[in-house]
């Protein structure tokens, strides 16, 4: 079997393990903010087929994107094409005032215009931003905080293993090691585990504040 046939077997298997539990989100369609349906789009496709450090970094920016959009929808509503004239105007103010920010002030500028709760606020400008820049950044201290600061394992003598096995004898265990979680192999295994465990939330609890801003927005 070639690499192609590999990946297809793969991500076909990917597919089948995780698309029900996706399902929900491919089904919902953004109405107001229909414009980063595509991003939803490539950010479920990182989770369905297994990407979780992309899906993060997706998520991110899907967050980013989504404050900016909603202010520029707030201060341009009512507004449409059919007046081209004021609402080129209208937009390009928008766009103008909020496209350059940075996450933490459209956050702060989203909750004082109502678009979101306090709560959601709390969480977009602590637990999401953390996240954001941590992998923005590959900080993997901040992405591994929660793993021990040691990784155990076992040192063995390859050669007396092989031995061991051809002779049919117990592998003997030599010594246990301890390797710091600063070494490059155990932080990007340690990531990797990170990942997958935020990685769902992160995009949920994003997706879920996406869709109560799209409520907002149509009051």
């Amino acid at each position: 079997m070639d690499n192609k046939e590999n990946l297809k077997s793969h991500f076909f298997e990917k597919i089948d393990q995780n698309f029900d539990e996706l399902k929900k989100y491919y089904d919902h369609y953004l109405i107001e903010m229909c414009e980063i349906n595509t991003l939803k789009s490539e950010t479920l496709n990182c989770l369905l087929l297994g990407f979780y450090t992309a899906s993060i970094t997706s998520t991110s920016h899907l967050l980013e994107r989504m404050m900016k959009m909603a202010l520029i929808k707030f201060e341009t509503k009512g507004l449409n094409f059919s007046d081209h004239e004021k609402y080129n105007k209208a937009v390009n103010h928008a766009h103008n005032q909020y496209d350059h920010l940075k996450l933490p002030k459209t956050v702060s500028l989203a909750k004082n215009k109502g678009l979101i709760s306090h709560d959601q606020f709390k969480y977009l400008n602590e637990k999401a931003k953390s996240l954001r820049d941590a992998y923005s950044h590959a900080q993997t201290s901040v992405i591994n905080k929660d793993f021990p600061q040691f990784f155990s394992g076992f040192l063995f003598d390859f050669s007396k293993v092989k031995n061991n096995i051809i002779n049919n004898e117990d592998v003997k265990v030599t010594t246990i090691v301890d390797v710091s979680k600063t070494s490059p192999v155990v932080a990007q295994m340690q990531q990797g585990k990170s990942s997958k465990i935020n990685a769902l939330d992160f995009f949920d609890n994003v997706y879920k504040i996406l869709c109560d801003i799209e409520l907002k927005l149509k009051e």
